[in-house]
């Protein structure tokens, strides 16, 4: 597709784009300023650089596939300004609210492009979609029993440090040791439910921060909610230690940032070696033929 036929898409995508904006503008600010006010929430604010990345990723594909968009794209949006209202009134869902967004994107994407397109873009729509601050509802149904495991499973392995016991009591850590005795305060449940998203969002990313074969993706799609566990655990493990070692005060946040840092670091790590494992498990000659294979042994 030349630059001339772009005009259009581009043209339209920046229209589409700021009525969606002004649509869902309360939205916005709520996510904004819950990101600037929760660390655990911080992630949503990389969130335009993540997304401007996986385009510039897939730039060649997507000029490539532009058509001249669906008449299902216009329904799709409208799908999520209606669906924006009902959550709003008479009765409010707040997360529900938010997700209307991420299916308006899917509609200009679709009303843009076409199908090819809004396929190519569907990491974008997926990373926006983990991104969005899970609500109350959402918690009590989906995570709140996983998150309490994960919490019990922490302190057994905080009592196997010397000197030290630890037992859990409702959403906080209660420590026994030789030189100390205190909180683990781990704070709201809720917040602490929001980092493992954090970590969903990063691990997406870097799945789909390269244009990866079909089998990679399934790959790391299957390692990504062992690796969420495994982070938020040593996010736990990680506090403790801080705040049983360092005598922090249970008010302290300096062992929680701490924490949730290096866990996002350590998420971010581990799947990048993943995905650099992966990458190399099969290496391709120019032919598409595996390299530890010759043409004679292919045919």
């Amino acid at each position: 597709m030349g630059h001339r036929d772009l005009v259009r898409p581009i043209v339209q995508a920046i229209i589409l784009t700021v009525l969606c904006a002004c649509t869902f503008r309360s939205e916005f600010y709520k996510i904004t300023e819950q990101a600037t006010t929760m660390a655990e929430a911080g992630h949503t604010l990389a969130l335009p650089v993540m997304v401007a990345l996986l385009v510039f990723a897939r730039r060649d594909a997507i000029r490539k596939d532009i058509r001249r968009g669906s008449a299902w794209g216009p329904l799709l949006v409208a799908v999520a300004v209606l669906g924006y209202a009902a959550t709003t009134w008479p009765f409010y869902f707040g997360y529900a609210r938010r997700l209307q967004f991420v299916v308006a994107a899917a509609g200009i994407l679709l009303t843009v492009g076409g199908w090819r397109v809004l396929w190519r873009c569907a990491p974008i729509v997926i990373i926006v979609f983990v991104a969005m601050p899970i609500g109350w509802n959402s918690f009590s149904t989906f995570v709140i029993r996983p998150e309490t495991i994960t919490l019990d499973i922490a302190a057994k392995s905080l009592s196997l440090l010397p000197s030290v016991f630890v037992e859990l009591h409702g959403s906080d850590l209660h420590y026994h040791s030789s030189f100390t005795d205190g909180i683990i305060a781990l704070g709201d449940p809720h917040r602490g439910v929001v980092i493992p998203f954090a970590y969903l969002t990063i691990l997406i990313f870097v799945t789909y921060s390269r244009v990866r074969p079909l089998w990679q993706i399934f790959a790391l799609g299957v390692l990504m909610f062992p690796m969420v566990l495994v982070a938020n655990l040593s996010r736990l493990l990680l506090h403790g230690v801080l705040t049983i070692y360092g005598q922090a005060a249970p008010l302290d946040a300096w062992p929680r940032n701490v924490s949730m840092a290096a866990a996002m670091v350590l998420a971010y790590l581990i799947m990048v070696l993943c995905a650099f494992v992966l990458e190399n498990l099969v290496v391709a000659d120019d032919d598409g033929l595996p390299s530890e294979l010759t043409e004679d042994d292919a045919a």
